[in-house]
């Protein structure tokens, strides 16, 4: 049986999701393809309070929709008080599946019931089920979480024809859980290549003039760090590792969270003077802060992909970041970088040290990031989504 022409595809979203957003756009340029996003809630389009952060902001603003097809579900939990992301339960979306003639249904995640409730509305009209999401295996994962998961991934097995794994780690947790390898197609975790490349030719002439904007003087190599500050990502690994090496660089956190203000204390309290906070910033800002640096460091503890990376890359930064972010096993080589054991202080410090002291290094590293990350591009994902679609039909 041939694919439909056209062949309508329905994605399920939590919210809106820039990344999400400008892969489904580009997928639903292709010819042959009607692709409508449907969205569970509003979250980052409204001013409200984000959990994580525990104050107000707006991620996006309503133009960050524009040239996608999209639906916003009825979600009455949110709709009685938006204050974060969850709950996003929307039963609807089984009447919007079932009267409607879409030909595949997509999901990103089996970790909510509107995902169960959009699997069993696409068995009942006979669509072909696609599966991405950020699915990885953590290491040391405890005994009760893999049976947790045996038993969703074993009922989606029955029922999703292809399953797209966005890198290496994500292949390996579907394997792990018994998806057989002619069902795995790679749709690699990408960031908009294009947009971030140019971004990074227009402001290259404009560090010092970055630099200076930001209080930062001299000829220091800037060590950046960008990401909410909370626990997981372990911003304060990355401030007591940089503290030994303090007089030879600056430190950029470019985020907010929790963990702020005990960074800040941290900070004062020891007088480190090379420490710069830029605080929250929404997603069309942060090129010029990935332009000034010179070393990307993301320190998490676990990241099912992490695509700051892929984004610092563009901007030719040599990387620095843990076994615990997905992406390393993609992105970070010798050649471009360090990946060390996630909360080794020690080692996070070593690698600092290295790129520190060595400009020739840090610019080498920094032109294979650009040459690695420009071969993992959104073309690629939409090639594997296209390549999905093609082999639901045959399977």
């Amino acid at each position: 049986m041939a694919i439909p022409n056209p062949c309508r595809v329905v994605v399920l979203a939590t919210h809106p999701i820039h990344y999400q957003i400008q892969l489904y756009r580009r997928l639903g340029q292709v010819p042959g393809m009607d692709v409508t996003m449907l969205f569970c809630s509003r979250f980052g389009l409204n001013r409200q309070i984000d959990p994580t952060f525990g104050f107000e902001v707006q991620w996006y603003d309503e133009s960050i929709l524009d040239g996608v097809k999209y639906k916003f579900l009825e979600n009455p939990l949110w709709e009685r008080g938006p204050t974060s992301v969850y709950p996003t339960i929307s039963p609807s979306v089984f009447k919007e599946i079932t009267s409607h003639s879409y030909d595949v249904v997509l999901i990103q995640s089996y970790a909510g019931v509107t995902e169960w409730i959009a699997v069993a509305a696409a068995i009942k009209q006979s669509c072909r089920i696609l599966f991405r999401g950020e699915t990885v295996l953590k290491s040391g994962s405890p005994h009760a979480r893999d049976a947790f998961r045996w038993m969703p991934i074993k009922i989606l097995a029955k029922w999703v024809s292809i399953f797209l794994p966005i890198g290496t780690r994500s292949r390996e947790f579907y394997l792990y859980y018994g998806i057989p390898q002619e069902r795995l197609v790679l749709s690699p975790y990408a960031v908009d290549n294009n947009y971030f490349f140019s971004q990074a030719s227009l402001c290259k002439n404009k560090k010092r003039e970055l630099r200076e904007s930001l209080g930062i003087d001299g000829e220091f190599p800037i060590v950046l760090f960008v990401s909410k500050m909370t626990p997981r990502k372990r911003p304060l690994d990355l401030l007591k590792a940089f503290e030994t090496i303090q007089e030879h660089a600056f430190l950029l956190f470019v985020g907010d969270g929790p963990l702020r203000a005990e960074i800040e204390n941290y900070v004062e309290a020891r007088q480190m003077r090379n420490v710069r906070f830029a605080g929250f910033q929404r997603q069309e800002d942060l090129s010029r802060f990935y332009a000034v640096g010179d070393i990307f460091v993301l320190p998490s503890e676990h990241e099912p992909w992490g695509l700051v990376i892929n984004e610092a890359m563009c901007f030719s930064l040599p990387i620095i970041t843990t076994d615990g972010v997905a992406s390393s096993a993609d992105l970070v080589k010798e050649d471009n970088g360090f990946v060390y054991e996630a909360g080794n202080v020690n080692a996070l410090e070593a690698a600092l040290r290295v790129l520190v002291s060595d400009a020739e290094r840090r610019r080498e590293m920094g032109r294979q990031s650009s040459k690695i990350v420009e071969g993992w591009n959104m073309d690629a994902s939409v090639r594997g989504i296209c390549q999905g679609l093609s082999m639901a039909w045959a399977h």
